[in-house]
């Protein structure tokens, strides 16, 4: 059961403001809302088995752009592989750092959302995208989990989500070791088909009702 605005005013307001960023092109579908996390897989777990922050949860999409890059969804920029997402220059630059040291994710893109290059041109620091985000749909997603940044899988669930420099580390260190390990292959996606078709298990979805 969906619960809708019950006060008249309210709801035009809202459906006012709606329309206006459908009009725009700004209007950010929060798909993981509506899909159920994954409790099984390649997610990183704790020491007691638990899963870490964010682990297993569907990570936002918005729309993104930046002095590199021109406006387009998170996912088209990263399609295809791991990546981490950081809002922070000194987490990017050492997540970077990490995943150059990994075979296996060498090539993962480093996304920074609201952070600014310390080069003096302005221009990216090498591996390391410096973007600006529409509705800040990321920086709120990584606020309410206390994190700072995320590792994600290429399908768009979050492998492990880190709170410190420390963690991040961690977390980048632990998906290297399972790659190189052969222990968990890498998901594939199946969004282009029309879904999102994964043979891994799911906790009950979550809808506030």
């Amino acid at each position: 059961m969906i619960i809708g605005e019950l006060d008249e005013k309210a709801a035009l307001e809202r459906d006012r403001r709606l329309g206006a960023e459908l009009a725009a092109g700004t209007a950010t579908t929060v798909r993981q809302a509506f899909i159920p996390d994954l409790a099984a897989g390649l997610l990183y777990r704790v020491a007691d088995g638990t899963l870490r922050t964010g682990a297993g949860q569907l990570f936002p999409q918005p729309w993104v752009q930046g002095a590199s890059i021109g406006r387009t969804r998170l996912d088209d920029l990263v399609r295809g592989g791991f990546y981490v997402v950081c809002v922070d220059s000194q987490a990017a630059e050492q997540a970077r750092a990490c995943v150059s040291r990994v075979a296996h994710l060498a090539a993962s893109k480093v996304i920074c959302i609201g952070g600014t290059s310390g080069c003096t041109d302005g221009s990216d620091v090498p591996g390391i995208v410096y973007c600006e985000e529409d509705c800040d749909t990321v920086q709120r997603w990584l606020a309410e989990r206390s994190a700072l940044a995320a590792v994600v899988r290429p399908d768009g669930f979050v492998y492990g989500g880190a709170r410190t420099e420390h963690e991040l580390a961690d977390v980048i260190a632990s998906l290297g070791n399972a790659l190189i390990d052969g222990a968990s292959a890498p998901p594939k996606s199946t969004v282009a088909s029309g879904g999102l078709g994964h043979a891994e298990d799911r906790t009950s979805s979550r809808l506030a009702v």
